[in-house]
């Protein structure tokens, strides 16, 4: 009798940790919906000068059943997309971004019009080099995305890549 008890739990606390290892959710792991991608190109040739034009080009990938906010959502509902370019690097932002048409929809969860991206995202970031030398480029983008049952908390894409020609 003894051993058929010691081998019945050894055998249900064996099984629980394979259970709970298997499970994202069983840990609170936050989804993860969004793959950003950044490549940046210079209008002239290699090596970077100052003032030279160079475009970031940011793609993102969305899983089926998510969104992400547009750059022109107004505020007062979702968080929109932001695109920053942070200091101490040879570039800074130069004009508008462009983004890819987004769709837009009255949600009455926040009573107003939405303005979102579903299945993929592009961006088109207008950049001026400040100083000569360093192709390396630093693009952060603040976002949030949604189902249709949640929303994650703003996070944000620390993204970087080398420019090219």
């Amino acid at each position: 009798m003894k051993k058929s008890c010691t081998f019945a739990v050894f055998s249900v606390l064996a099984f629980v940790p394979l259970s709970i290892a298997g499970s994202d959710s069983a840990f609170g792991a936050t989804p993860q919906p969004v793959e950003w991608t950044l490549s940046a190109s210079l209008q002239n040739h290699l090596p970077i000068k100052k003032g030279a034009a160079v475009t970031a080009h940011i793609h993102a990938t969305i899983q089926p059943g998510w969104h992400v906010y547009a750059m022109d959502q107004k505020p007062g509902g979702p968080i929109a997309a932001r695109i920053a370019v942070p200091p101490d690097q040879a570039f800074v932002l130069d004009g508008d971004i462009d983004q890819s048409a987004p769709i837009k929809v009255h949600d009455p969860n926040f009573d107003m019009e939405t303005r979102f991206f579903k299945n993929e995202a592009s961006f088109s970031v207008p950049l001026t080099a400040i100083k000569a030398g360093s192709p390396k480029l630093s693009i952060d983008v603040r976002y949030q995305a949604c189902d249709d049952s949640i929303c994650l908390p703003p996070t944000t894409a620390h993204l970087s890549t080398i420019v090219t020609h």
